[in-house]
């Protein structure tokens, strides 16, 4: 996101993931990318592990707005089958 004049609002999400786990959490966050790609409320996401502590995950989406987030893509048809790849991993 750096550099764009775009006004985004950052949902930031952390996870803690145990080492036998983050192969198929990093999968699911690719797969699910597709269905952040195809909303229009969404402008990205950024996924980063920690060096110091492999285990910890930092997950930065970022929305065109409140409103974008939560009655865009969490009512839209996209969301469920978000949910459903990621909901393993939720804190």
């Amino acid at each position: 996101m750096t550099g764009t004049t775009l006004k985004a609002i950052p949902e930031i999400i952390r996870y803690k993931i145990p080492q036998n786990e983050a192969a198929s959490f990093e999968s699911a966050y690719r797969q699910a990318e597709a269905l952040l790609q195809a909303s229009p409320n969404c402008h990205g996401y950024e996924l980063i592990q920690s060096d110091k502590d492999p285990h910890n995950y930092l997950l930065t989406i970022f929305w065109d707005s409140s409103e974008g987030h939560l009655e865009g893509f969490r009512q839209s048809d996209l969301f469920p089958r978000f949910l459903e790849l990621i909901r393993p991993y939720i804190p």
